[in-house]
Order: C-alpha cells, then structure tokens, then sequence
C-alpha cells in the first residue's frame, strides 16, 4: 500500500498537484513508520519525496527538514555512499544558495562531490562531475547551463522515482 501511495504521490507531483502529493507521501510515511520503524531507509526514502516535493514548491524550510532527516537516517545506517545521498546533499546545498548562505553551500556540495567521486559514479556521469565541480569553483553560470542533469541520480531504495531531469506534462483523456 505505501508503495502505492508512492507511486500516487510522485504522479500528483508531475501534475503539480503538490497538495495531494504530499498528503500520499505522509500517508506512506505513516505506513512505513509502522512497518518499519522510524530509522529504516525505506522511511527516508519517503522523506526524501516529501523534501524534493517541498523544495519545488519552494517551501526551502520544510524541504530542508525533511532532507536533513533524509541524510540523518541514512548516516545512522550507514547507507550514506549513494546517488539518492548525493542528490540530497545537491539540493541542500542549493536550499543554502538561495537563502545567501554560500559557504554552507559549498560544503554541501563538496560533500556530494566527494561521495560521488568516492562511489565511482563521475566516470558514469561526466556531465553530472562536471556541474559539481563548477559549483564549487563558484562558476554557477556553467553550472545552469547544464540544466538538471543531477535529476538523473533518481532512483530510490525501492525503485521510486524521487525528482526528474524534466517535467512532463499529464496525459490528456480523450471525452
């Protein structure tokens, strides 16, 4: 069920439905919890959706809650070294920017370079090394250029897609 609330959650999502969204996503986090407990990844996965959704709505508090609790849960199970963990630490990172404070940002970020350096995933995604590595040199015009080549890193613990290089429009239904 809570994987269905997931998968429910994520569509909400690419409909710009980020109410109802989120309300899946807190219904899956309950079941989860439940389920689980509250330090299993499979919870911090469900974090990590309701932090990425916060983040596009642009409520950078909320968002940063959720992802910090996101990191918190996988340090403590040492799950740390992955593309899910890289991509949090970007977007946190990214929070920091906006809000004007540049040197948390780079920290951030140069923590995502090194995990994503130390996993081997920049030999993979030379794109992706590259962004990173214009941000922390402070050249954020290259770095945009790039577009959201970092929404690549996407996939979660169980297969759900957490954020999206684009965005695609609902299917329309046919009267």
């Amino acid at each position: 069920v809570a994987d269905a609330l997931i998968a429910l959650g994520n569509v909400k999502s690419d409909m710009s439905d980020h109410e109802r969204a989120m309300v899946c996503y807190q219904e899956a986090l309950q079941i989860r919890m439940l389920l689980y407990g509250d330090y299993d990844d499979r919870v911090a996965s469900v974090l990590q959706n309701m932090g990425i959704m916060e983040f596009r709505s642009k409520n950078l508090v909320k968002a940063r809650e959720f992802l910090e609790e996101f990191m918190r849960i996988r340090k403590m199970n040492h799950t740390d070294e992955s593309a899910d963990y890289v991509n949090v630490l970007f977007i946190i990172g990214n929070i920091h920017k906006i809000q004007g404070n540049d040197d948390k940002a780079r920290e951030n970020w140069a923590e995502a370079y090194a995990i994503f350096n130390g996993i081997g995933l920049a030999e993979q995604n030379p794109q992706i090394a590259k962004v990173l590595t214009n941000l922390l040199s402070g050249d954020e015009q290259k770095s945009k250029k790039s577009g959201g080549v970092l929404g690549r890193l996407t996939d979660g613990l169980s297969g759900e897609k957490v954020l999206k290089a684009t965005k695609k429009k609902p299917m329309k239904v046919a009267s």
